[in-house]
């Protein structure tokens, strides 16, 4: 309780008040201008043939995850709310699923793994539902066999991409690249938010709340609220190549002009007052 507590999702600073937590920081993501940035960027194999493609790159499932969440299955009228919230354009992530379970406590004990489990379940039928509604696109999958039989027929599936070694050519050569947020963290963000960018490329985004780090001018035209909302916005992206480079230039001057591991370590040092 003592401790100071940096996190990536603002949402669980009220929670973690409540817990008695004293000392707390909203500390977002932040993007690797050395790795992913211009003067980085290296011809990749694995980007071969993408610039015309809607690209999506991340794992079925998290290492152990069916271990780490063992006796944890939601009741299924639970998930097919979630299911239900999800098709009219609503977020059912982890605070919602504890609040629905009746769990208060978020430690000690494993009881909160509960709703970690219908958040986590919530998140694959909304990343299976995008990927879904992509079907008419060409679409490029880098990812697990996981995602076997659950992409839609057509589907390019390639394996796992080096986060440190092609994925940053893998960006700044695709059409587009698509993020799907999880929904463990209601509010957080992903590293494609700030990587894409930096490496050149060009991002769509579910509206996940944390984006609302971002200006909206920049925000509004790149979300999607909804799976069927996909294909028109990835098709724009697609078939635009000047609308697409002149966002996709706002945004890197965005993300690596106050979104860089600098700016978070600085961040950090004012708040433990050794910057």
């Amino acid at each position: 309780k003592d401790m100071p507590l940096a996190v990536t999702d603002a949402s669980f600073l009220p929670a973690l008040r409540e817990h008695g937590a004293r000392s707390l920081l909203h500390l977002p993501l932040a993007a690797w201008p050395e790795h992913f940035g211009p003067a980085a960027r290296v011809p990749a194999e694995a980007a071969a043939g993408l610039e015309d493609r809607l690209v999506f790159v991340g794992r079925s499932a998290f290492p152990e995850r069916d271990a780490f969440f063992a006796g944890c299955a939601p009741p299924p009228a639970l998930e097919e709310q979630a299911r239900a919230m999800l098709r009219a354009g609503q977020r059912p992530g982890f605070h919602w699923w504890a609040q629905e379970l009746g769990i208060t406590a978020l430690w000690p004990g494993n009881e909160v793994r509960k709703a970690g489990c219908g958040a986590d379940r919530a998140g694959l039928a909304w990343r299976s539902a995008c990927l879904e509604a992509a079907a008419g696109l060409p679409l490029t999958v880098f990812g697990d066999q996981g995602w076997q039989g659950l992409l839609p027929p057509g589907a390019d599936l390639r394996g796992p991409v080096d986060y440190y070694g092609p994925l940053a050519a893998v960006y700044g050569r695709a059409g587009a690249v698509l993020n799907v947020t999880g929904l463990l963290l209601p509010a957080g963000l992903s590293q494609r938010h700030f990587d894409v960018w930096a490496a050149g490329g060009f991002l769509l985004s579910d509206a996940c709340p944390g984006l609302d780090l971002f200006p909206d001018v920049l925000v509004r035209e790149i979300v999607f609220r909804y799976p069927g909302e996909l294909p028109s916005l990835a098709r724009r992206a697609l078939a635009e190549p000047a609308w697409r480079q002149d966002l996709a230039r706002a945004w890197s001057a965005h993300i690596l002009g106050s979104h860089t591991y600098a700016h978070r370590i600085a961040a950090l040092l004012d708040w433990l007052n050794l910057g």
